[in-house]
C-alpha cells in the first residue's frame, strides 16, 4: 500500500501540473471535443507516465551488492537496513480512510440515483428510456441511457432537454465521470482530481448546449431554461445534469466563436510542463520522501516486528565476525 500511496502522490502532481497549464491555455476556447480530448489525455499520462519510466529504467541484471560470511552469500539490500518511520505508516492509514469515505459516499450516490430511476415510469425511445418522476426536486438529468425528467418538464418543456440528455448519452460522458470519480477516489488528497472532474463535467454541458442549438432551438428561449432548471437538485459525481453549476461561463460560451487550429496548438504546452513536473518529482528531498512512503508498511505493528527481526540479524551478524 506504501508503494501505491507513492505512485499515487507523485502521478497527482503531474495531473496537477498539466491541469493548471490547461486552464489558462484551453479551458476558455470553444472546441469542446478536443478540449474533453486532452482532459481525458491527462488522466492517462499522469497515471501511466511512471510504470513506463520505471519499466524503462529497469536493469537487465541486479546491480544489489553481495558479500560472505562464513562461506555464505548475502544479499544486501538498503531497504531491509532501515526501518520506515511511523509517520509513513500514518500516511497510509489516513489515505485508506479517505479512499473509504469517497467510496462510500459514491456508493450512497450510486443507491440514491438508481432508486429515483426504479421508481419512475419508463418510457422506452429507441436507445434511450426516460424515466418520468413526480418528483420535481430532482432538474433533469441522465445516466447511462436513462433521462430522468420530471412530469411537467416531460409535458412542457422536453424538446430542448431531451436533445441535451440525448447528447450527453451519444456522447458516453457517464464513462468520463466514472474514470473522474475513480481518480477523485485514488486521489482525494489533491484538488486537482475534483477540479479536473469539475472541469470534465463542464466541457460536457458546452458540448450538450452546443448540441441543442445546433438542433434549431431558440438560444434565448433555451438559456431561460437553464436558468429556471437552477433551482433543482442534482448528482454532482455520477450523472450529467441539465443544472450544471457553471451556468454564466456555459452562456458565455454559448456566443463565443468557434476555436481554430492555433488555439488547438496551445496543447503543446503541456509537454513541457509534464517534464517540469518530473523534473521536480526527481528533486533528491522528494525522491526521499516517496521513497519513504513506499518502504512503509499498512500495520505499526508489523514495522515493529521487522524493526526487531532486523536488530537480531545484525547482533547475529557481529557475533559471527
Amino acid at each position: 500500500m506504501g508503494a501505491f500511496l507513492s505512485y499515487s502522490i507523485v502521478s497527482g502532481l503531474l495531473m496537477l501540473a498539466m491541469y493548471l497549464v490547461y486552464k489558462v491555455v484551453l479551458s476558455g476556447e470553444n472546441q469542446h471535443g478536443y478540449n474533453r480530448s486532452v482532459l481525458l489525455m491527462i488522466y492517462l499520462v499522469a497515471f501511466s507516465t511512471l510504470p513506463i519510466i520505471s519499466l524503462l529504467s529497469r536493469p537487465g541484471t541486479s546491480n544489489v551488492p553481495q558479500i560472505s560470511i562464513d562461506g555464505a552469500t548475502e544479499i544486501v539490500a538498503t531497504a531491509t537496513e532501515t526501518s520506515a518511520p511511523v509517520w509513513g505508516t500514518v500516511l497510509i492509514w489516513v489515505f485508506i480512510a479517505g479512499m473509504a469515505a469517497v467510496a462510500i459516499k459514491t456508493l450512497v450516490t450510486w443507491v440514491k440515483l438508481i432508486g429515483v430511476i426504479r421508481s419512475g415510469e419508463k418510457l422506452k425511445e429507441n436507445d434511450y428510456t426516460y424515466v418520468v418522476t413526480d418528483n420535481d426536486r430532482f432538474a433533469p438529468f441522465s445516466w447511462i441511457r436513462y433521462i430522468v425528467i420530471s412530469r411537467n418538464d416531460f409535458t412542457s418543456n422536453l424538446p430542448a432537454i431531451a436533445a441535451h440528455e440525448k447528447q450527453h448519452i451519444a456522447s458516453r460522458h457517464w464513462i468520463d465521470l466514472l474514470i473522474a470519480q475513480l481518480v477523485c477516489m485514488v486521489n482525494w488528497f489533491n484538488p486537482a482530481a475534483w477540479l479536473m472532474r469539475e472541469e470534465l463535467m463542464l466541457v460536457h454541458e458546452y458540448e450538450a448546449d452546443k448540441a441543442v442549438i445546433e438542433k434549431g432551438h431558440n438560444p434565448r428561449d433555451y438559456q431561460m431554461l437553464l436558468i429556471k432548471k437552477t433551482v433543482g437538485a442534482r448528482f454532482p459525481s455520477l450523472a450529467n445534469s441539465l443544472n450544471h453549476s457553471k451556468l454564466k461561463k456555459r452562456i458565455t460560451m454559448m456566443h463565443k466563436s468557434k476555436g481554430g487550429v492555433g488555439q488547438k496548438l496551445k496543447a503543446l504546452a503541456l509537454v513541457p510542463t509534464l517534464t517540469l513536473a518530473l523534473g521536480v518529482a526527481s528533486i533528491p528531498a522528494v525522491r526521499a520522501a516517496i521513497s519513504t512512503i513506499s518502504s512503509s508498511e499498512v500495520s505499526i505493528g508489523k514495522v515493529a516486528k521487522n524493526c526487531r527481526r532486523r536488530k537480531r540479524k545484525r547482533g547475529v551478524s557481529r557475533s559471527k565476525v
